[in-house]
């Protein structure tokens, strides 16, 4: 069976590509710096046959001899950990993106899936939905370093270089290297906590959802298939939620008292998205794990495995907190490279 690379395969969403790749027969190599190192519950079946620890900056050719596709997750991921240095998420996010993508051409790999983000949209017309070829408006540096990758891993694609962007809805679901930093999760290990569903904002705007376990779905379809464009939002058209609308449907599963911050000027992020693309060209594709779904197994997860407030109020399951209390110990230098 193809060897595939996943880079950032020890992160949230890396872990489960990893298992649903390796299930279906992939031979697979992890390459990770290996940041977020807290595990909420066992992975041993989420690692990959071969495993390189190393800063996606610094990879090379002998790192992907032999690999059939390349599938890019690695990134300093979210909005707010894109903001701690803009410029270094651009050196990481698009210019060593970029520089993966000249080498697996020059390398001869015939595959390169890259994970975006539906943030690229930024704000849109609430009465629309941004599909493909909807003007993308970033409005941080994080999907700012997203839209330039993408223009620029288009221009490497030829006819032996297949080059497949996924612009991804917004995560949730449980994974051994948990997040608690995106908006499903978060709430639910709140509710979890404090026995409340809280909304900092007034809770308009719009998020597409998609769980980790569907977005490795996604990825195993596109390497069982020959792709027709070069762009797919994906997700799914019936999870698209108002964040208002996803907090009365966590207090209904779990019954914690909902409040809204009404007051609060809205995000400026808001969109909502067209999934029909991929789910026309790839009708094999189905959800697997709603948000419903989700919520339920979550909030069990996280009675299961021992949510605690000290997890919720610490670093471990935080993005940008893990990142301070690196910075903070020496772990990490000024330019994000383990010391």
């Amino acid at each position: 069976m193809d060897r595939v690379l996943i880079t950032g395969n020890l992160g949230y969403n890396g872990v489960w590509v990893t298992r649903i790749l390796k299930d279906a027969g992939y031979q697979i190599i992890g390459f990770d710096c290996d940041y977020y190192q807290s595990v909420f519950f066992d992975y041993e079946c989420f690692r990959p046959k071969v495993q390189l620890l190393k800063d996606i900056r610094r990879i090379n050719e002998k790192d992907i001899d032999g690999v059939y596709a390349i599938v890019h997750l690695a990134a300093l991921s979210n909005d707010a950990t894109g903001e701690l240095d803009p410029e270094l998420t651009f050196e990481i996010n698009k210019r060593a993106t970029v520089r993966l993508a000249q080498l697996a051409r020059k390398r001869g790999i015939k595959r390169f899936i890259y994970a975006s983000s539906c943030s690229v949209y930024g704000i849109c017309d609430s009465e629309s939905c941004a599909n493909e070829k909807t003007m993308l408006e970033p409005l941080t540096a994080y999907a700012k370093a997203k839209v330039d990758a993408e223009a620029e891993l288009i221009r490497l694609q030829d006819k032996s270089f297949n080059v497949t962007i996924m612009r991804n809805a917004t995560m949730h679901g449980l994974s051994p290297k948990l997040r608690l930093d995106l908006v499903v999760n978060n709430l639910c290990a709140y509710a979890k906590v404090y026995d409340k569903v809280k909304i900092l904002s007034d809770g308009t705007p719009w998020r597409p959802l998609l769980s980790v376990v569907d977005f490795a779905q996604a990825v195993l379809v596109l390497l069982q298939n020959e792709p027709h464009h070069n762009i797919y939002n994906v997700g799914f058209n019936a999870e698209n939620y108002q964040i208002k609308t996803l907090g009365e449907v966590i207090s209904e599963i779990t019954g914690a008292k909902l409040e809204i911050n009404r007051d609060k000027t809205p995000d400026e992020r808001s969109y909502r998205v067209d999934f029909s693309r991929f789910e026309s060209e790839f009708p094999e594709f189905r959800i697997k794990l709603p948000v419903r779904d989700s919520i339920a197994e979550l909030m069990e997860g996280y009675r299961r495995y021992g949510l605690t407030k000290d997890d919720f109020l610490g670093p471990k399951y935080f993005r940008i907190r893990t990142l301070k209390e690196l910075f903070a110990k020496g772990v990490l230098n000024s330019k994000f490279e383990k010391g």
